[in-house]
């Protein structure tokens, strides 16, 4: 009976460690478990005393009362034709973070800008003045710094995306590689800081005397970072076709390639479903030329509201417009990009998914629950996030 009793532990002890082997080589076979998954942030709601520069035109461009709808729930509708909202709050962004983690989201992409006219001292700042059509905010900042401060943010974390020539100028080069190296930015692969960058150009390039001296900067960030103790961060190119953003990517040193949206539409206003699957042809065409990817979803594309004000920045006409979407498509196309990285681990090796966006409400692009349909985006992304491989 011993004898018995010893062969049923050994066997037992066997069928464990054969279990334990297979979910190891599992393991080994994809890198991450479960996705993660991110929303860009463009924080120009800061609309106190008429806001700045910019928030400024967001309070015009939001004013119509077809517009009313997609406003940010802290918004306020003082007449048919005049908006309030001041999201430069501690308590405001407190709330942001809570309804981000509801959803499911890993972390926060910021668009981080130059300030004016404090960085008019910058030569690649004031090149981005002409660049980008007079895109001059005095704090675009503010959305980060509220988060950095936040006591709610537990588990989540940041991410930036740097845009133009600006992004690694001299002055911002120690201030970005503090932030990078900060526990609080999003890891990836071990432990690698997650960064992306938009607004790639050779315009861009130019300001800095050509690619090979900006591709300089770009080092001295990563060897800022690593001087740090963070590991070498992991930067994504942002292009609107991944074979501008491959070349990009491989101009610079970078890592791997995504998009910061994906635009489309007509005067009438095509189906959003269209743009579901443009995005996720963009992925596989990614993938299909072996590029790095970082999955996009977008959630939208309708600057209806700029094309009425005409902001001097960008030039959208009414040909850009898709039809506002549902919670649920949303959500699953969110989900179809985490199971894009899932069945795809050599080309999206981070697990990540960029989302397009979390407050672009302005251009159509938005996660953040709105005075039209609450928190009805949110909801449905909590039915599917967190999700494992």
């Amino acid at each position: 009976r011993r004898r018995r009793r010893r062969r049923s532990r050994e066997k037992k002890s066997s069928g464990v460690g054969m279990l334990l082997a297979v979910v190891l080589l599992a393991a080994a076979a994809n890198a991450f478990y479960r996705p993660i998954f991110g929303a860009i942030r463009w924080d120009a709601w800061n609309g106190r005393n008429g806001g700045d520069n910019i928030s400024s035109y967001v309070l015009k461009d939001m004013a119509p009362p077809e517009f009313h709808w997609r406003l940010p729930y802290y918004a306020k509708v003082l007449s048919n034709t005049t908006i309030a909202f001041d999201a430069d709050q501690q308590s405001v962004m407190d709330q942001e973070i809570m309804h981000a983690q509801k959803a499911g989201l890993d972390f926060f992409a910021f668009d981080t800008y130059c300030s004016y006219p404090r960085d008019l001292d910058v030569p690649q700042c004031v090149e981005y003045t002409t660049e980008s059509k007079n895109y001059t905010p005095s704090d675009p900042g503010y959305g980060l710094r509220l988060f950095t401060n936040s006591k709610v943010q537990h588990s989540m974390k940041y991410s930036l995306m740097l845009l133009g020539a600006p992004s690694v100028a001299d002055k911002f080069l120690s201030s970005r590689a503090d932030l990078i190296a900060s526990s609080m930015n999003q890891r990836v692969m071990d432990g690698r800081p997650l960064v992306f960058m938009f607004q790639l150009s050779d315009k861009a390039a130019a300001a800095w005397g050509g690619y090979p001296q900006w591709k300089s900067n770009w080092d001295k960030l990563r060897s800022a970072v690593l001087a740090r103790g963070a590991a070498n961060p992991y930067i994504v190119a942002c292009d609107f076709t991944p074979d501008r953003a491959e070349r990009y990517r491989a101009l610079l040193g970078l890592d791997a390639i995504s998009t910061y949206a994906i635009p489309g539409g007509t005067d009438q206003g095509t189906p959003w479903s269209e743009q579901a699957a443009a995005a996720q042809a963009w992925w596989a065409e990614a993938a299909s030329k072996k590029y790095k990817v970082i999955p996009q979803a977008p959630t939208g594309w309708s600057p209806l509201p700029r094309n009425k004000t005409h902001v001097p920045w960008v030039d959208e006409g009414g040909h850009h417009y898709n039809q506002p979407a549902t919670a649920q498509p949303i959500a699953d196309l969110v989900a179809s990009a985490g199971k894009f990285s899932c069945d795809n681990p050599t080309a999206a090796e981070t697990g990540a998914t960029l989302i397009y966006a979390w407050n672009e409400n302005t251009e159509g692009g938005w996660l953040i629950p709105t005075l039209g349909n609450g928190t009805a985006r949110v909801d449905a992304l909590a039915k599917v996030l967190p999700m494992q491989c």
